[in-house]
């Protein structure tokens, strides 16, 4: 299941826990700053809060961010800060452009390969499991 968390209640963390239910938690960026701008105001604590409770009941999750140009220059930090929450993995995925998020945002060859190498670096520094999914875009 994925969640952005904002109505992750204690009975849900609950259900999830006892259903065995793996769990991605939407968080994109390593500040509350970023993760704001692409996800709108009070996201952030309400994504924390989430990691919480989901951490409270034991249930396995892991984090997921959609790497643009906003944020891709945190992925970093932000495999240290799923770590810091407890999660299982840091997973990665490009954002592609639907609803608010347009073709400007999306990361060119260069900067996509500057993203893989820093994560991969970082996952081997914090001996931290990432994943990177890679979509396609036929534009």
């Amino acid at each position: 299941m994925v969640t952005n968390g904002t109505v992750l209640s204690e009975e849900i963390a609950q259900r999830l826990a006892d259903y065995g239910t793996r769990t991605f938690l939407s968080i994109d960026g390593a500040r509350k700053e970023t993760h704001e701008r692409i996800r709108g105001k009070g996201t952030w604590d309400a994504a924390i809060l989430a990691a919480e409770k989901l951490r409270k009941y034991k249930v396995k999750f892991s984090t997921i961010m959609a790497a643009s140009k906003l944020n891709y220059e945190e992925a970093s930090d932000y495999l240290s800060l799923a770590r810091k929450l407890g999660a299982k993995a840091g997973c990665l995925i490009p954002m592609m452009p639907a609803g608010r998020a347009t073709a400007e945002l999306i990361l060119n060859a260069e900067e996509m390969v500057t993203l893989l190498q820093e994560i991969d670096k970082a996952a081997n520094e914090l001996e931290f499991i990432e994943y990177w999914s890679l979509a396609f875009n036929t534009r």
